[in-house]
């Protein structure tokens, strides 16, 4: 693929030039060219030695059903997760999502003494537990595909649900 951008310090001329982008798909065309080329090698030596022509056939049998049988890699990790949070203290607790890019706060919920909410999330999610003055008071990520923060009035932990 051919993209056409300005490029600087090539004169007043010479504003469009193309450039080469890297192609995903021709990196996997790789394992494919490499079975043809085998193929051909193949090809060449056919009135040679019968041992290389079987090696051969081997070889290029082996790599071509490594392509065909390619699974897609699965994560162990969940794509998403529930966080529940339990106020057990006497006091107010407020909860917020902190923003993975600048760091800043946005509020989701208000927890007084004995509630308790289950919040969707993802993995990489941090959540922090303020009390009602907005002190920090913990800073939790998803433990697995469902975990819990549990709150007391002397501290708070993190539960494993899995």
């Amino acid at each position: 693929m051919i993209d056409y951008t300005k490029k600087k310090n090539r004169g007043k001329h010479a504003s469009k030039l193309p450039t080469q982008k890297k192609d995903p798909v021709l990196k996997e065309s790789y394992g494919f060219i490499w079975v043809i080329v085998m193929i051909l090698i193949m090809y060449v030596i056919s009135n040679t030695n019968t041992d290389i022509k079987y090696k051969l056939f081997d070889k290029v049998s082996e790599i071509q059903s490594s392509f065909n049988n390619k699974k897609p890699v699965e994560s162990n990790k969940p794509k998403y997760s529930k966080i529940r949070f339990i106020n057990s203290s006497n006091q107010i607790r407020k909860i917020y999502w902190l923003n993975n890019k600048n760091n800043k706060r946005r509020f989701y919920r208000t927890l007084r003494p004995n509630q308790s909410y289950v919040q969707d999330t993802y993995p990489h999610h941090m959540w922090l537990v303020t009390d009602s003055r907005d002190n920090e008071l913990a800073k939790f990520y998803p433990k697995g595909a469902e975990s819990s923060v549990k709150m007391y009035d002397e501290y708070i932990r993190q539960i494993d649900d899995n």
